[in-house]
């Protein structure tokens, strides 16, 4: 039974409210200034009935500015990333693609071109993708939902907003604050103030568990994609290895779906509407696209008996990578959108018990 994704955005903005209820309730409590910190609900009203959330992002950034270096583990940064992610893909796009273990295998395991801002056509200016394998890395990071945003900033139209964030499945098992539990702290905010400053720090670093891991960097024209993974500023709390994998996923399912979206046979959308218990589902509408290795999509690659400048190669596994389509191969202009497959290079010649050169990978 495949897993269901379409919910996990509906629970990150169920934490997001939460934890800005939780935030409205310590600076009450400390006698600061709140009337610039929006209600917790507000962003959720904004998108049900199709107003701008610039609101909500000026009023996180100010609250920013007042904590100054008392940001509580960065929750507020948490929260303005959440809204942004769920404001702009229920704007723009509201489409989840749903890739299952064979591609998200053939996207790991395929080079990325070096591409820069302004040569990329991108299939959607945000969407969210579902693995249906998640992705383990060595720091222990679960990855199987993303959301990539890549927008025009406003005040600069040649460059790229590019984002890419990674919400962990614990955001399935979150429960959020009851209305009798909510009254019962308000109420505890009086009646026992020491249990009340006990409370609700632990409530914000819940929070903090279950957020999301990612970057965002302002990308200026002709500026390398690539080097996203190594540019200094971007990510630098991230590992290099979840960077490396929100990084191929991201960009690799973008030229795919260039490649392989038409005629492609197996991708359906599916509506699945969600209700929350507090108004509007943001997963109401959610486009749904189920994703395989395509029988469109082009295999096409190098013989088993590939030569190079006259001179055979040694047997070895090739990794897949992209590369321009025939006939545009001297145009630097050209998108690298053709997937060349990965592949035995003399199969035949490989003597029994030896261990050709790399690894095997995706070759069916």
């Amino acid at each position: 039974m495949k897993r269901d994704y379409t919910n996990r955005l509906e629970k990150a903005l169920e934490a997001y409210e939460d934890s800005l209820w939780c935030l409205h309730q310590v600076w009450e409590s400390e006698g600061r200034d709140t009337s610039r910190l929006l209600p917790p609900m507000s962003l959720r009203e904004k998108l049900s009935r199709g107003e701008p959330t610039n609101e909500v992002f000026d009023a996180l950034l100010d609250s920013s500015a007042q904590e100054k270096d008392r940001n509580r583990d960065g929750l507020i940064q948490l929260l303005l990333d959440t809204a942004v992610d769920v404001a702009d893909w229920a704007q723009t796009s509201r489409r989840i693609f749903s890739v299952s273990k064979s591609l998200t295998e053939m996207l790991m395991e395929t080079d990325l071109p070096e591409f820069k801002a302004g040569e990329v056509k991108f299939v959607s200016p945000v969407f969210a993708v579902a693995l249906e394998e998640p992705i383990v890395t060595s720091p222990g990071k679960i990855h199987d939902f993303l959301v990539f945003i890549n927008l025009p900033m406003e005040e600069d139209d040649q460059a790229v907003m590019i984002s890419i964030r990674s919400y962990t499945p614990s955001l399935d098992n979150y429960h959020r604050i009851s209305d009798k539990e909510r009254g019962k702290v308000e109420e505890m905010r009086y009646t026992s103030p020491r249990q009340f400053r006990r409370y609700l720090p632990k409530i914000i670093r819940e929070f903090s568990k279950v957020g999301c891991i990612g970057f965002s960097y302002v990308c200026p024209e002709g500026f390398p994609y690539n080097s996203l993974l190594g540019a200094e500023g971007v990510g630098e709390s991230v590992a290099t290895e979840d960077r490396e994998v929100l990084f191929k996923i991201a960009f690799g399912l973008n030229l795919y779906l260039q490649s392989a979206r038409k005629g492609d046979q197996e991708t359906r959308v599916v509506n699945r509407p969600k209700r929350s218990e507090r108004g509007r589902s943001v997963m109401d509408g959610a486009e749904l696209f189920e994703l395989n290795v395509s029988s469109a999509f082009s295999r096409s690659g190098p013989s088993e008996h590939e030569i190079h400048s006259g001179f055979e190669v040694r047997p070895h596994f090739r990794r897949g990578h992209w590369r321009r389509p025939k006939g545009f191969g001297q145009d630097p202009d050209a998108p690298a959108t053709e997937w060349v497959r990965p592949t035995w290079v003399h199969k035949d010649r490989i003597d029994q018990g030896i261990q050709p050169v790399g690894s095997l990978q995706l070759t069916r």
